[in-house]
C-alpha cells in the first residue's frame, strides 16, 4: 500500500514540518494516528512527514475556550475532565459511541477534521459545538470551522498543518448528537449535531448540522429559524420534526433511500430535541 514511499521524516517543530510539506508538494502525506494510510491507498504518497514529535498533544482550558491539539486522539479527549466544561453528560456519551475502543485510541482530532470524511463523525460534532480550527500555513491562523470548510480545505491542508481545534466553554450552551447506524460500531447513515442557547425560557439561539446525509455536514439554518425566539415546547418540537422529515437535505445511497434518510432526520431531531429539553427544564427547576 506505501510501495512508493521513498522518505518517512520526524520534524520537531512545524516550520520544519511545514517546510517540507512545502518542498515536497504534491507528493507529502502527513501523518497523525495513521489510520488513514492503513485502508486507503495513496498512490501520490512519496514522502510522510510523521507528527509525533510536534507540539499537537495538549487540552487546555484557555479564557472560556477548551483547545484541542490535533494529536489528540478520541480516547484521549473522552479521558480529560475538562470535556464537562465544554458540554456537561453531552459530549462525552456522543465520543463513546464512534468506532471502537481500539480505534478511538488511533483516530486523532486534526486527522479526521483534515480527512473529513462523508461519513465522519467529527466534522459534524465540532461544527454543532461552534468550534474554530487553527492552522500553521508558515504563520499560526485560526477560522471558525464553519467558515474554514465552505472554502478549498482540502487543497488549503496540502500546504498547512491542523493545529488545533477550539471549543467554546458555554454555560448557557445545551448540545445533543445522534449517529444512526447498521451495527454499534458501524460508520453512520445520518448523524446530527444540535446546539441551543435559551434566554428567558426562549430558544435565543440554535445551531443543526446534519451530516452523512451521504455527503458533508449542512447547517439547517431553516430549522434553526422556526426554533430561534420560541420555547421548546412539544408542538414546537413537533412542527420542526415535521419540516425536516418534508425538507432533509440527503440523498439515496447503496445502504439506505432518501426517503429513509428523510424519516430518519426527523427522528434524531426529536431525540436531540427531547434530550436538551429535559436537561433545560432540569436546570431551571434544580
Amino acid at each position: 500500500m506505501l510501495k512508493e514511499v521513498v522518505e518517512f521524516y520526524a520534524p520537531r517543530e512545524l516550520e520544519e514540518a511545514h517546510g517540507l510539506l512545502l518542498k515536497h508538494y504534491p507528493h507529502a502525506q502527513l501523518v497523525g494516528g495513521g489510520l488513514d494510510l492503513t485502508w486507503r491507498e495513496r498512490k501520490e504518497a512519496r514522502y510522510l512527514i510523521g507528527l509525533d514529535h510536534l507540539p499537537l498533544k495538549f487540552i487546555k482550558s484557555e479564557e472560556g475556550t477548551l483547545e484541542v491539539g490535533a494529536m489528540v486522539t478520541i480516547r484521549e479527549l473522552l479521558e480529560n475532565e475538562a470535556l464537562e466544561n465544554v458540554a456537561p453528560d453531552s459530549l462525552k456519551p456522543a465520543l463513546k459511541a464512534i468506532a471502537t475502543p481500539l480505534l478511538r485510541g488511533v483516530i486523532t482530532v486534526g486527522g479526521s477534521l483534515a480527512r473529513a470524511y462523508p461519513w465522519s463523525d467529527l466534522p459534524a460534532l465540532f461544527l454543532g459545538l461552534e468550534s474554530k480550527i487553527g492552522i500553521f500555513d508558515g504563520k499560526y491562523r485560526v477560522f471558525e470551522l464553519r467558515e474554514f470548510y465552505e472554502g478549498d480545505f482540502r487543497e488549503v491542508l496540502r500546504r498547512a498543518l491542523i493545529t488545533k481545534v477550539l471549543i467554546p466553554q458555554s454555560k448557557g450552551r445545551y448540545f445533543s448528537y445522534r449517529r444512526f447506524t447498521r451495527t454499534e460500531v458501524d460508520i453512520p447513515l445520518l448523524n446530527q449535531a444540535v446546539s441551543l442557547h435559551f434566554r428567558e425560557g426562549k430558544i435565543e439561539h440554535a445551531r443543526i448540522f446534519l451530516g452523512a446525509r451521504p455527503g458533508f455536514p449542512l447547517e439547517l439554518e431553516e430549522i434553526e429559524g422556526l426554533l430561534e425566539g420560541k420555547e421548546l415546547s412539544e408542538g414546537v418540537i413537533g412542527e420542526a420534526c415535521a419540516m425536516l422529515r418534508e425538507s432533509a437535505p440527503v440523498e439515496s445511497d447503496f445502504r439506505i433511500s432518501k426517503e429513509f434518510r428523510k424519516h430518519l432526520a426527523g427522528v434524531l431531531l426529536e431525540e436531540n430535541l427531547r434530550e436538551i429539553k429535559g436537561k433545560y427544564e432540569s436546570s431551571i427547576q434544580a
